[in-house]
């Protein structure tokens, strides 16, 4: 008896197994049939598709390039929200009216007021005001910041370097490539669209004063450090500084700090008789070697 029972439970178990089997193959079964009737059975484009693609690419080529749209022309625009977004992706906290400030041009001023006039409205009042005092904030905070940080970072190097270094960082092309590095170029409210160079970089430095404005003068600086400062990465000092009297030059800085006279020496040369003749010549100063160059 104990036996037969024993037969039993082991009877039951297979047929559950069995049964479970079953069911889980039948599952399987039925979610290929599933993938193979939607993937395969199917076409994955309809056939109206490339036509109409090929039709909308003629019309476009026949109607030529299209000037730039504004991304403020879109539905889903919010510039309030754009503005919030622009601090917050520079981790800084701009005051929200210092910020709109920053990004509006006196064009954009004057072209509404236009506009309005146009509309038969001779005395429109706009609740706006033009970035330039935060212009002028920003430019000489940004003109000190370069400065100083060059100054403290390359202690040895001439005061000419520095000026054209500084001179560089300050240049229009330089301050409007990192202001539409940081996304200012739908932000900026001004009557050219695409931006010009001017008026980027003008709004770069407005924002630097609004950040002055909004958080001092430290965090100001250290935005300036950290966007401005950092373009000299990876640049050749001499596309910046090309000095018309070198050795002079050294003769001079020479004479600031006390040191001797200068004197150059030929220290190597190759191909003398060729036009790819190249000379090494080393500079010293009270028999000290300084420096050698091709």
């Amino acid at each position: 008896s104990a036996d037969y029972t024993a037969k039993v439970v082991m009877i039951s178990k297979d047929n559950e197994t069995f049964i479970c089997n079953f069911v889980l193959f039948t599952l399987l079964e039925l979610f290929l049939t599933l993938c193979v009737f939607l993937f395969i059975g199917h076409r994955t484009f309809k056939r109206w598709l490339a036509p109409t693609l090929r039709e909308i690419k003629r019309r476009k080529d026949k109607m030529g390039p299209q000037p730039p749209l504004r991304r403020s022309t879109f539905l889903e625009w919010n510039y309030q929200a754009e503005l919030f977004a622009f601090g917050k992706r520079l981790n800084e906290q701009f005051a929200e009216e210092a910020l709109q400030q920053a990004f509006t041009d006196r064009s954009y001023i004057v072209q509404e007021e236009t506009r309005l006039r146009d509309l038969n409205i001779e005395s429109p009042q706009l609740s706006l005001t033009d970035n330039w005092p935060l212009v002028e904030v920003g430019e000489q905070l940004t003109s000190d910041t370069v400065y100083r940080c060059l100054r403290a970072s390359l202690p040895y190097v001439p005061e000419e370097c520095i000026s054209c270094a500084a001179n560089y960082l300050m240049s229009e092309d330089v301050l409007a490539r990192v202001s539409s590095g940081i996304g200012t170029r739908d932000l900026i409210l001004s009557a050219d669209f695409p931006p010009e160079a001017a008026t980027l970089a003008r709004s770069l430095k407005a924002v630097v004063g609004a950040l002055e404005k909004s958080c001092g003068q430290d965090r100001a600086a250290q935005f300036v450090m950290d966007l401005v400062v950092s373009q000299l990465c990876g640049r050749n000092v001499y596309e910046m500084w090309s000095p018309e009297d070198p050795l002079a030059l050294v003769t001079a800085i020479m004479s600031r700090r006390g040191g001797g006279s200068i004197e150059p020496r030929l220290l190597g040369k190759a191909a003398p008789n060729t036009i790819l003749a190249v000379y090494r010549v080393g500079i010293y100063s009270d028999k000290q070697f300084l420096g050698s160059g091709v």
